[in-house]
């Protein structure tokens, strides 16, 4: 688990596609049925930020299918095992250099759910034109606003407030109801965390941007398929593991302070939240498992 993702943006921009992802999944009562929806939420999704015709739209579901075929029988066997494992680290304590282990291992996912999707998303992006790219700027203008609305009130006191109850939200998604003492123990460790809400907005904001411009290159430049890729896979490397030193070493922080919260959180709770996670952790391994075979 991990309740603060400083690079969301590109999850939800271009990596939306692998939220068939346990993590994503955790959020959904039924696992099954949320992941048999999940090429009509995805392919809705795009659909809605793109502004796409019919003829787009239609080859974009298309596409957006064979990417959940594939991801179903190559993807969700590999967290169902993940699931396996959690299970049995969850009845007991762990360390933050566990917590890491397995986050590293789910950006993992999210790396390899997105390369896969490059090649669509790339054939998407270069049958844009200047219309469906100045709909998609000012969806993102609209999701910023939303962002800003919820978690960057000029209130400080407020935006504590938006922050705890977003971790303990997530938290509880995996613990059940975590009593008056660990919401307080939440509080204090987001509020000591070397990231803020204006610290993801920012990030949030300079990737959208960075989208922007490269499909502006795209459409304007008519690029090629190849050359469409090779855009969109520079943005995610550069994202995932940016070049610029300082930028990199505050990612590692932030995804270091992220471990600690998590293995601290963990190690505080009884021993029947424990069992708890651990039973969600089984059902959602068992239904994986059998989403992969359908």
């Amino acid at each position: 688990m991990s309740v603060l993702h400083p690079r969301r943006p590109l999850v939800r921009a271009a990596g939306l596609l692998a939220c068939a992802s346990v993590l994503l999944l955790a959020a959904c009562s039924v696992v099954r049925l949320a992941y048999n929806q999940s090429d009509t939420v995805v392919y809705l999704w795009l659909d809605r930020a793109f502004d796409l015709d019919h003829r787009q739209g239609n080859a974009l579901r298309r596409n957006v299918g064979q990417w959940f075929d594939w991801h179903r029988h190559t993807q969700l066997p590999v967290y169902a095992k993940f699931l396996e494992r959690a299970e049995g680290e969850a009845k007991g304590p762990i360390t933050p250099a566990l917590a890491c282990e397995r986050r590293a291992e789910i950006e993992g996912w999210s790396r390899t759910a997105l390369d896969h999707a490059i090649p669509m998303l790339a054939r998407t992006v270069r049958g844009l034109d200047e219309g469906q790219l100045q709909h998609l700027s000012e969806r993102m203008d609209k999701s910023n606003e939303e962002f800003r609305d919820k978690y960057l009130d000029e209130d400080p006191a407020d935006r504590r407030e938006a922050a705890t109850d977003f971790a303990v939200t997530w938290a509880e998604r995996f613990y059940g109801d975590l009593d008056d003492s660990q919401r307080a123990l939440l509080e204090r460790q987001v509020a000591a965390l070397p990231l803020n809400a204006q610290d993801v907005y920012d990030e949030r904001v300079r990737l959208q941007r960075e989208l922007l411009q490269a499909f502006g290159q795209i459409v304007r430049g008519k690029a090629t398929q190849e050359q469409a890729e090779a855009t969109l896979r520079d943005i995610a490397r550069r994202n995932f593991d940016p070049p610029d030193p300082e930028r990199h070493a505050r990612l590692d922080r932030w995804k270091a302070a992220g471990c600690q919260l998590t293995a601290t959180l963990h190690n505080t709770t009884t021993a029947g939240q424990r069992a708890e996670v651990a039973k969600r952790f089984d059902s959602w391994s068992e239904d994986l498992a059998l989403l992969s075979t359908e």
